[in-house]
């Protein structure tokens, strides 16, 4: 009797013991696909989460003009924890803050826009002076918050 419980004792500790090493080994091979993806992909990615903050820089801009558009951006730059960088771009693709937008990243927000029309990640507005812009948000690890 005593022989047979160790038998199923060790057993069942193996058992575990080669799960948990599968198992980890696939989480292993699953977090290092996703980090030679990330690092391959050199394109900036929009911040689709971010319709909240586009939404309000909109709001902003429709109802206050582009300088209050100005200082609301500013103050969130200034502040820059919770919110994600909303950029404000023209034809030209100058920012109206003056901060260096990743080509890349502008790319895609006109794709976006081009594809998918207003939605909440990426808006074409009309300022008071008839200037559109394009609002759109970036992800905080392709942000560059450089000022010039």
């Amino acid at each position: 009797m005593g022989r047979l419980f160790w038998k199923f004792f060790f057993a069942s500790w193996l058992a575990m013991l080669a799960a948990g090493a599968g198992v980890g080994t696939a989480v292993w091979w699953r977090h290092q696909a996703l980090e030679q993806e990330r690092r391959g992909q050199d394109m900036p990615r929009l911040d689709h989460r971010a319709g909240l903050f586009v939404g309000a820089a909109a709001d902003v801009l429709q109802f206050g003009g582009e300088q209050a558009l100005r200082r609301f951006l500013s103050q969130q730059a200034e502040r820059n924890k919770p919110a994600p960088p909303v950029y404000a771009v023209d034809r030209e693709g100058t920012d109206i803050l003056r901060r260096a937008v990743e080509p890349g990243l502008l790319s895609q927000a006109r794709g976006w826009y081009g594809q998918q029309g207003d939605t909440d990640e990426v808006r074409k507005v009309s300022a008071p002076d008839g200037r559109d812009l394009l609002l759109f948000a970036a992800l905080p690890e392709f942000a560059w918050m450089d000022m010039r």
